[in-house]
């Protein structure tokens, strides 16, 4: 063997010009060879599993982390990317990890292994993967979770510190389907004087649907306790919140004496009743004193309105509460994850609901009776 690899050397450092095409030949052949042969040790070989703590030592290569799932979100700027930015902790150290192209995400707890290029720009540090095979972890990496009452954590919060719990209660306000990052109260009664204890939540990635305030949900997460604000927190997935359905929401009827605390019940599904506007194309609900608040009606309330007008008829609308930029002013909006129209024209307006409307009116004859 050592004689073929000699005798090749030979040929390739010899000077006679008769051989010299046939040697450059050789030479790309072996260069080429060699080059394929590197690409392919790049391509094929593990990268190594690091901690997170030394990162900074593997700058620009392909290397694994392995640690706790505590944090994710998906498509963090609201931008349409198709990216979910992880949060992995190895008790080392914590670095964000950029997954573009993601898969399926585990519940938060779960022990993973991540592989990606080590980034640092400006001062920051994280990992960028891509694919699905970027992630890596089975059903026995899940977390083991306690269930619990919220008067437990209340208790001694610091004993379940850093550990995965499930709580059951009721939501503190609405919580949008697209907002990445909200900050709620979770209560072990429906209204808020009556709650004993108020668990508060730190909900990152969007929960894809509208929860209402009130709902009776399930929430599973990382409690953690925040020195900024001197509080105890649970850190939670908005996909791993599940509403329980069968629990009745009460839904509040708005004051139209009441404005300067509208703000209160914004982003709620509300009631409100007063004269229904519809002639000019621009629905509006007319209240006492000529106040008036802009109505979003659905495609199922246009229909109705076509079929037998409402224009100036008194009614009870049914709503989600939104402050509109266009018209500068707050709109309750019938398309928002609430019922299918405004106007139901099988609910009967109740006594309360035409007092609200109409006060005036109501006293203006003596002789009038209501049932």
């Amino acid at each position: 063997m050592a004689d073929a690899v000699k005798g090749l050397m030979d040929r390739i450092t010899n000077e006679d010009p008769e051989t010299r095409g046939q040697q450059l030949w050789v030479m790309f052949a072996l260069a080429m060879f060699l080059v394929a042969t590197l690409n392919w040790y790049a391509y094929v070989r593990e990268p190594e599993t690091i901690e997170i703590s030394s990162l900074l030592e593997y700058k620009n290569e392909v290397v694994k982390v392995e640690g706790t799932l505590i944090s994710w979100v998906e498509d963090p700027y609201s931008s349409g990317d198709d990216r979910i930015d992880a949060i992995i902790d190895d008790g080392t150290g914590v670095v964000e990890a950029r997954w573009y192209r993601p898969g399926d995400m585990p519940p938060i707890g779960t022990n993973v292994t991540v592989m990606g290029d080590v980034i640092e720009y400006d001062g920051r540090i994280w990992l960028q993967s891509l694919g699905a095979g970027a992630f890596e972890f089975s059903s026995s990496d899940y977390p083991e979770v306690q269930q619990l009452a919220l008067a437990d954590v209340a208790k001694d919060p610091a004993k379940y510190a850093g550990e995965v719990i499930q709580l059951t209660g009721f939501i503190g306000e609405s919580i949008s389907p697209d907002s990445t990052f909200t900050s709620a109260y979770l209560g072990d009664h429906p209204n808020y004087g009556n709650s004993e204890h108020q668990m508060h939540l730190t909900i990152r990635s969007a929960t894809g649907t509208w929860i209402e305030v009130t709902s009776k949900v399930e929430i599973q997460g990382i409690l953690s306790y925040q020195q900024r604000d001197l509080r105890w927190s649970l850190q939670v997935q908005g996909t791993d919140i599940l509403v329980d359905r069968a629990h009745t929401i009460n839904i509040p009827q708005l004051d139209w004496s009441a404005e300067a605390t509208w703000s209160y019940q914004a982003g709620q599904t509300i009631d409100m009743s007063g004269m229904l506007l519809t002639g000019e194309g621009d629905w509006r609900l007319i209240g006492p004193n000529n106040r008036e608040i802009c109505l979003v009606p659905s495609d199922e309330d246009r229909a109705n309105e076509e079929a037998s007008s409402m224009d100036g008829t008194i009614q009870t609308v049914r709503g989600r509460l939104l402050w509109s930029t266009a018209s500068s002013g707050w709109c309750i909006d019938a398309n928002e994850g609430t019922s299918p129209q405004l106007v139901n024209p099988e609910t009967p307006m109740n006594l309360l609901a035409m007092l609200s409307a109409n006060p005036v009116g109501m006293v203006a004859d003596p002789s009038a009776t209501y049932t």
